[in-house]
């Protein structure tokens, strides 16, 4: 079948020099039949890449629904252990400076 694809492509490219006419709504457009098919196999690939994109973007989000739910239901027989810390959660333990704590009291200053 792809052949028969590969086929058809050659020779309408070959024996594509048919003038033809497009009305675009007002405006006519004169052209040859191999730049209608170029632009239609163009328009196909387009598509197509665009239905592969939706499908990968879905089976991402199937894939993330799932890695929450396993998530959560492990999170939810184990309330015991603490979740593992990243770089962002962990708080450095350096000394605080003595200034810092009355820093912001709430009496007014005199």
């Amino acid at each position: 079948m792809l052949a028969v694809v590969a086929a058809v492509a050659v020779i309408a490219l070959l024996e594509g020099e048919d003038p033809t006419s497009l009305n675009l709504g007002g405006a006519d457009l004169d052209t040859t039949a191999r730049w209608v098919f170029l632009a239609g196999a163009v328009s196909v690939l387009l598509l197509v890449a665009g239905v592969a994109l939706i499908v990968s973007g879905l089976r991402r989000a199937r894939a993330r629904r799932k890695q929450m739910k396993t998530l959560k239901s492990a999170a939810v027989t184990s309330p015991s252990q603490s979740p593992p810390q990243t770089e962002r959660s962990r708080v450095p333990t350096s000394p605080q400076d003595p200034d810092e704590q009355t820093h912001f009291q709430s009496a007014p200053r005199e």
